[in-house]
């Protein structure tokens, strides 16, 4: 197989859906299926669990039978193929491959394999959020259409054979339930029994009807898939700069290094080599350092498809001692601390970092932090920021000129996470109007019975938050009618 990699931007239309601003006249029947994450099984998506009204399609973006859906938030990296015209939420990446270079089903397969790296890439505030920036910079494998179109015959008969299994398994729990029945009519007896080659009139036990069923159609379907899962996952990636064992791996990754840096590297810890299969290929990890300086440990990673050019965290001795003295010189100012672990730590990278920058450059550009840990004086606390006269106000401002406000302060003055029982008022507006997926997850949450108390916070049931907002939307409605 001879392919090319790719940028995604270059072989795809990517862009994320859009959720409707009133979920009340937005959901309903009429209109085209909306797929939440939930939906994404890897495989067609035929039906999903909610569906838009005409109205509801007026705002929505409609993405054309073939298009491949991927999660970009929460569970990063689910996917599916739209089986017809449908709308995707704002969780959800939709990628329209052009087809004179990537099939749909070979596409969804590849953006499957890079699901870890993509996880890697996600960022971290309230929950994991993968942003369409990032995913459009990553590369896929494009061999000719021919090599595709076999590739994806071949899994699509996996699929199949994976959802008969699913279908079998599904059988044999339908049968388990009605062994535990009270009683049993004399034509389910006489069917079971005669399967199972015992007289009709005979009782037939749980075991051996679930033996009937797994000796029967599940075991040549089971066979058949781990064969197949066994041959896909131990395939070798074609046109690799290593090839898939240590030796070739560690004398790559190792010129890498050399080339990066200008100097000799040696393994001084752990390696770890792993075969992700024929589409993504494998990645080499391993502790690493100069020859001349085996204190300076490090990790590095190289991989035959997406990370070619090394990426490690061998920076941080560039700037360790600068970055670590001063905190280490703040901590001891404290009697009530008996000891701290200070650490410069950062991602791995492919950038090179020479030292000659800033320490202050180096913090903003390269994702790098100290990392503090304290063991304190017991029954001592304290408040740095009281200590300090630092303000709430003061430390806003300090947060927002870094950059580290987090985006929800534009709408709430506190964080939390999206089903936070002392949520305000303004979140949950939020999380109404701009994810009804999670909005309609927690409204499940609340049919669930036997729970402690019905309430969602102190004094309502998640319900009536639900009901008070679509009255306020019917209101300004009619307000504006």
């Amino acid at each position: 197989m001879n392919a090319k990699r790719m940028r995604l931007s270059d072989v795809a239309n990517i862009y994320t859906g859009v959720n409707p601003k009133s979920p009340k006249t937005a959901f309903g029947e009429g209109g085209c299926s909306w797929v939440m994450v939930e939906d994404l099984k890897q495989t067609a998506v035929a039906q999903t669990a909610r569906r838009l009204t005409p109205e509801g399609m007026k705002r929505a973006r409609i993405s054309p039978a073939g298009t491949i859906f991927f999660s970009r938030t929460g569970t990063i990296g689910k996917v599916g193929i739209a089986k017809e015209p449908m709308a995707p939420s704002n969780n959800i990446i939709a990628v329209e491959f052009r087809r004179d270079l990537v099939l749909p089903l070979y596409g969804m397969y590849c953006l499957a394999a890079l699901r870890a790296e993509l996880e890697t890439a996600a960022e971290i505030s309230v929950y994991r959020s993968l942003r369409l920036e990032e995913f459009r910079r990553f590369q896929i494998p494009v061999p000719d259409l021919e090599w595709q179109r076999r590739a994806a015959e071949k899994l699509e008969i996996l699929h199949g054979a994976a959802e008969e299994q699913r279908k079998n398994l599904a059988d044999i729990q339908e049968a388990s339930q009605a062994f535990f029945m009270k009683s049993f009519s004399a034509a389910i007896e006489a069917v079971i029994g005669k399967a199972a080659g015992v007289d009709k009139t005979e009782g037939v036990p749980l075991s051996s009807a679930a033996e009937l069923k797994l000796n029967g159609a599940l075991e040549w379907v089971g066979g058949k898939v781990a064969g197949a899962l066994d041959k896909l996952e131990n395939a070798e990636y074609e046109g690799g700069p290593f090839e898939n064992n240590e030796e070739s791996a560690r004398a790559y990754l190792l010129g890498q290094l050399k080339e990066k840096y200008g100097r000799d590297f040696v393994i001084t810890g752990r390696e770890d080599l792993h075969n992700y299969g024929a589409l993504a290929g494998a990645t080499y990890r391993c502790e690493a350092a100069p020859a001349d300086k085996p204190e300076q440990v490090f990790t590095a990673l190289v991989s035959q498809s997406q990370y070619r050019k090394v990426i490690d965290d061998y920076a941080i001795w560039f700037y360790k001692e600068e970055a670590e003295a001063p905190v280490l010189a703040f901590c001891k100012e404290f009697d009530y601390v008996l000891d701290q672990r200070v650490s410069l730590e950062m991602p791995e990278t492919s950038v090179t970092w020479t030292g000659e920058d800033s320490l202050k450059f180096f913090l903003n550009n390269s994702g790098a932090y100290v990392k503090i840990v304290l063991r304190l004086e017991d029954g001592r606390q304290v408040s740095l920021l009281a200590k300090y006269n630092f303000t709430e106000k003061d430390a806003r401002e300090f947060c927002q000129k870094a950059g580290l406000l987090s985006p929800v302060y534009d709408f709430t003055n506190r964080g939390g996470c999206w089903f936070c029982p002392n949520a305000k008022m303004p979140e949950l507006r939020h999380l109404y109007d701009h994810h009804p997926d999670l909005w309609a997850r927690m409204l499940a949450l609340q049919a669930i019975p036997g729970k402690t108390t019905e309430k969602f916070n102190r004094t309502q049931k998640f319900s009536d938050i639900d009901t008070m907002f679509r009255q306020e939307d019917e209101d300004a409605a009619r307000a504006a009618a």
